[in-house]
């Protein structure tokens, strides 16, 4: 292959043009091109041996890209089935890979990417369906939370409480007599945000083992005033935060009638309105 590269290149040079005339897979020199190239190759090269050769490699050129091409086919309808089984949109694919095109190792490596993260979502709901058997509850419990507190994203920050991660774990659960402090869990914020959303889940699991949760009120209370949970089970109109705290500036969502205190029935009410 090697001395056809240099024979290839050498045409090019002796005639002066950047690319192989070809026509229906094999060259198409002109009379005028083929005398010159006999006058420059000399004795040295056959000139008739040599656009055989180079034509023999152009044919298998030519198979290679029927098969690239069968490939991407093949890729494309994969990579719409994996779509469909996981729910991704068009531009979630794409942001995977700016740079997947038409090119058959990109989108062989794009459809490698989808399968990965299908495996992971896969183990998530997994893990989620395991939690609501454990608890009680039903899966979607669990969904609405995540989507109400961080739109299911593992690296959410909140700009006003610095909350992480999807259930939103405020920093105070990480400082010293904290919930994760108290479960001898040497872990930061930081750490929560450079985890995986089953890594999280099973953060979140252990914090709702902390509060001994058994599904005896909804999730959005553990969200809210976890240490209020036997009082919202007397009265769910029980207040958590009254009008112009701290907690109530930063909750809008939870407030009572879009401007009363929070309760444990608006929190409840706030997280139901939710949809996964």
């Amino acid at each position: 292959m090697d001395a056809v590269k240099k024979t290839v290149a050498l045409m090019l040079m002796f005639l002066g043009i950047s690319k192989l005339p070809i026509n229906e897979g094999a060259l198409d020199f002109t009379d005028e091109q083929k005398l010159k190239l006999k006058e420059s190759f000399g004795e040295k090269i056959n000139v008739d041996d040599a656009l055989k050769a180079v034509n023999k490699e152009i044919g298998k050129i030519a198979v290679n890209e029927n098969v690239e091409d069968q490939q991407l086919v093949d890729a494309r309808a994969e990579i719409d089935e994996l779509l469909k089984e996981h729910g991704m949109s068009q531009d979630e694919v794409q942001a995977l890979d700016e740079t997947a095109g038409d090119d058959a190792t990109g989108i062989l490596a794009l459809t490698a990417k989808i399968k990965a993260l299908g495996k992971k979502a896969d183990e998530a709901i997994a893990k989620v369906n395991s939690m609501a058997e454990k608890y009680g509850i039903s899966a979607n419990d669990f969904y609405r939370i995540f989507q109400g507190e961080s739109a299911m994203d593992t690296t959410a920050q909140s700009k006003s409480t610095n909350a992480v991660g999807l259930p939103q774990f405020m920093p105070l659960q990480f400082e010293k007599d904290g919930v994760f402090d108290k479960l001898n869990k040497d872990i930061t914020k930081e750490d929560v945000l450079k985890m995986s959303d089953v890594e999280q889940l099973g953060l979140y699991e252990d914090y709702l083992d902390y509060w001994k949760y058994d599904g005896s009120v909804p999730l959005a209370i553990l969200q809210a005033a976890p240490g209020k949970i036997d009082k919202i089970k007397q009265n769910p109109d029980t207040v958590l935060y009254k009008k112009n705290s701290a907690a109530w500036d930063k909750n809008p969502g939870w407030r009572s009638g879009g401007d009363g205190d929070i309760t444990g029935r608006s929190v409840m009410e706030y997280f139901e309105k939710v949809n996964r």
